[in-house]
């Protein structure tokens, strides 16, 4: 699976009604919050997104990760 599938699994898994379109530039930049998203769903993503792979994130670098191109920056 490539990251913008597991992005959108983990979203998915998480019950959250987002979907990143790998080829819209726009998708990549937008902040979480401009996506809807509140803290409890980035929790729930991000563990998603752990287990499928297979990577954790340390709590302190969650702060630093503030739209999808810092989650594919730090889960490649």
């Amino acid at each position: 699976m490539n990251i913008f599938e597991n992005i959108n699994t983990a979203f998915s898994q998480a019950n959250i009604d987002v979907v990143i379109d790998s080829e819209q530039q726009k998708d990549m930049t937008r902040t979480f919050k401009e996506l809807g998203l509140d803290s409890l769903d980035l929790f729930n993503f991000f563990l998603e997104l752990d287990a499928l792979t297979g990577k954790q994130i340390p709590e302190s670098e969650f702060d630093k990760i503030k739209n999808i191109s810092d989650v594919i920056e730090i889960y490649k």
